[in-house]
């Protein structure tokens, strides 16, 4: 229904929403004044609110269900619209476990004290499980479920409210915060934290987490721990368990909670008793009650108690709109402490004749507290501005018109960052500038300089190449250039990136060329690709992609070129290679001397310098004494005029005898001397003598010669 202004009277603010400021008032209707609460924008509304608002008031205009909200009506004669809702005389949910911990945490409680509390918890939880059944039936996500956003009204009935108007991340699912989700699922992990609100009586969740960390935090599996509450069954725990399950869809729907929480009310016997001794919420209908009832702490009765109150109110309604109501006390009549709550009973701490609820200031005897919504002696204004500390959005600055930018209720001069709304904004390095907001947070310098006005402070975020780019932002930090190019999109600019075409930081370059391996098709620059990259297109795969040769070759297959192969000839990469010279065991005619040219004169595949057989060479004229037709003489082209194997240099010598002789040089050889020739001194020296042996292998393969010299000391006459 839609009213006009003139019909409603503001008598004071009752609250400060997380949208807007509460006031209490009257609604003059046909029937007369209603007491209600008038929820309004705060006046710095953008047309996003106006959205969210809108939505709020078409929504709880279509609610019926006795745990839901709903409205009285609607004033839209100003830019701001004025939602009219029932008054809610008991608060909400999260100021009463507050306002009760002491009862509610059973210390130092007696067994029947325990049980009282858990069923009036397990009552709370019930209720707010059946209204919030009733949204996921009629298909409405609550975005905010919340302890401060169920309400209580004057019969004990829990009331669902403040739907989808902000989003507390610490109450917030990981896939809300993640991706924006939002759903049933989502409203049930809420109503888990929810629940562990009201078994801790109102501790914050999540304490010393920064907002920024807090989804990492959940996905590593950190979750609240139990409430240290007796209260509190280890059932509720599993419930509020089962509610944080990362996987959604093992959470519970909220029909499931609603019989969880019905069971457990039902195990822990019938509801509450109304005795003096039990603790309830719901005050007694009599206008007359015993005089032996003493004032009892306010805790919730079931929702069923709560309804068949209701269903009297008609009768009633005269008498509680009365602003002096009679009431007897002790035998006898005085005035209603409490003139806006239907209670004669009305607790009153202080003594002053105002009840509880009533006295703006509760703890203090004094009827005519002075009034800013909170009486001032019990809400002091601490920077004398004239705004009470509990409607004052900065409470050191005195300032009661205190601009809020990011509207989180905390005026911006007491606001370490106000473009982020979060009160609790930790401060690292303690510099006044809350870490969110902080371009160095882990500096203490308010005035961070920021030469690139990025999201860093210098101190916090250097800048390596002078480029006057950050290097968190620097996609080349050995190369000063702020304009860095990227063409292949990986983060590396061109400059530093040794393969622009191929997204990849890491890319190694083995021929040192700086372009990586990925990049370069050909390793070893010689002209042929390497062999990752032909894949049989020519037939011409770099098989030593290390060294340069275009007519390289794998002659045994192996996949290793005969270049970079240490033996070639065998198909064996790993070949061993005793000497270290380039040649595997299996290729090497002489394994134990690094000679990668050893020479083979005789075919026999041992190295001459590892063959006992070979002779040496006396003129060091590099031809072997053996291949030499002048041995004494150091010419490798020496002419031999008669053909007769004897060079002219060493011509005229005599032959002083022949004889066939057959010698074996060793037991295992197949060679043995064939003939012996004797010739006389060279050149006149008596010391010396020369010979020439043939040698021949015993199957008479041709070619096979040795011819040796001894000195004359050697030869038997």
């Amino acid at each position: 229904m839609v009213f006009s202004k003139r019909d409603l009277e503001l008598t004071s603010t009752v609250g400060q929403g997380e949208s807007g400021l509460v006031y209490k008032g009257y609604l003059n209707t046909a029937l007369g004044k209603e007491l209600v609460a008038v929820k309004t924008g705060k006046a710095l509304f953008s047309s996003g609110d106006m959205e969210r608002l809108a939505k709020e008031v078409a929504t709880m205009l279509s609610f019926e269900h006795p745990n839901v909200m709903s409205l009285v009506g609607v004033c839209i004669e100003e830019e701001i619209p004025l939602l009219i809702m029932p008054f809610m005389s008991n608060g909400c949910v999260l100021e009463f476990v507050k306002h009760h911990r002491e009862e509610l945490l059973c210390i130092n409680a007696t067994a029947p004290q325990i049980q009282s509390a858990t069923k009036s918890l397990l009552n709370i939880c019930h209720q707010i499980t059946k209204g919030m059944e009733y949204l996921a039936m009629e298909k409405f996500v609550h975005r905010d479920m919340a302890a401060r956003n169920c309400m209580i009204d004057r019969d004990g009935v829990i009331k669902v409210a403040d739907f989808g108007l902000t989003e507390d991340m610490y109450g917030t699912a990981p896939e809300s915060i993640e991706e924006d989700i939002y759903n049933e699922a989502t409203d049930v992990w809420s109503f888990g934290v929810t629940v562990w609100e009201i078994f801790t009586c109102g501790r914050i969740p999540y304490t010393g987490i920064p907002a920024m960390g807090l989804l990492k935090e959940l996905q590593r599996g950190q979750r609240l721990e139990r409430p240290d509450n007796e209260a509190c069954l280890d059932e509720v725990y599993e419930i509020m368990m089962s509610c944080w399950s990362l996987d959604s869809h093992a959470r519970p729907l909220f029909k499931d909670l609603v019989g969880s929480f019905s069971d457990l009310l039902e195990r822990e016997s019938d509801y509450l008793d109304l005795s003096a001794q039990s603790l309830c919420w719901k005050e007694t209908v009599s206008h007359t009650p015993p005089p032996s009832s003493p004032p009892t702490a306010a805790l919730p009765v079931t929702q069923e108690q709560g309804i068949a109150a209701a269903e009297n109110e008609a009768e009633d309604e005269d008498y509680r709109r009365s602003a002096l109501q009679i009431a007897v006390m002790d035998g006898q009549p005085i005035m209603d402490n409490c003139e806006f709550l239907y209670n004669p009973d009305q607790s009153d701490i202080d003594h002053d004749r105002v009840g509880d609820i009533c006295d703006n200031c509760p703890e203090l005897p004094n009827q005519n507290q002075l009034n800013s919504g909170v009486g001032n002696a019990c809400d002091p204004d601490d920077d004398n501005d004239g705004v009470d500390d509990k409607l004052d959005n900065c409470q050191l600055v005195a300032n009661p018109d205190q601009g809020d930018c990011d509207g989180d209720g905390v005026g911006d001069a007491c606001d370490n960052c106000r473009g982020t709304p979060n009160t609790n904004q930790p401060d690292t390095d303690d510099d006044g500038i809350g870490d969110i907001c902080d371009n160095c947070p882990e500096v203490p310098n308010q005035n961070q300089s920021n030469s690139d006005v990025d999201l860093f402070g210098n101190a916090c975020d250097p800048d390596n190449d002078n480029d006057g780019v950050d290097d968190q932002f620097d996609n080349c930090q050995l190369v000063a250039n702020p304009d860095q190019g990227d063409c292949d999109g990986d983060g590396v600019g061109d400059a530093c990136d040794n393969c622009r075409g191929t997204p990849n930081t890491n890319q190694t370059d083995a021929d040192g060329d700086r372009v990586g391996n990925v990049c370069d098709l050909d390793d070893d620059n010689d002209g042929i690709f390497d062999e990752r990259f032909d894949q049989g297109q020519d037939g011409d795969d770099d098989f030593c992609i290390d060294i340069a040769d275009p007519d390289e070759v794998d002659s045994d297959s192996d996949g290793d070129g005969d270049y970079r192969d240490n033996c070639p000839q065998v198909p064996n990469p790993d070949q061993t290679n005793s000497d270290s010279d380039r040649f595997g065991d299996a290729c090497d005619n002489c394994p134990n001397l690094p000679n990668p040219g050893q020479v083979d004169y005789d075919g026999d595949r041992i190295g001459d310098k590892c063959d006992p057989h070979v002779s040496p060479d006396n003129d060091n004229d590099t031809v072997l004494n053996n291949r030499d037709n002048c041995p004494h003489v150091g010419n490798p082209d020496q002419a031999d005029t008669d053909g007769n194997g004897v060079g002219d240099a060493c011509e005229g010598s005599a032959v002083l005898g022949l004889e066939s002789t057959f010698v074996k040089v060793n037991e295992d050889a197949e060679e043995a001397q064939f003939c012996l020739v004797i010739e006389h001194p060279i050149n006149d020296c008596p010391l010396s003598f020369s010979f020439v042996v043939y040698i021949s292998t015993i199957n008479g393969t041709a070619g096979m010669y040795e011819f040796v010299s001894y000195p004359v000391e050697h030869i038997e006459k």
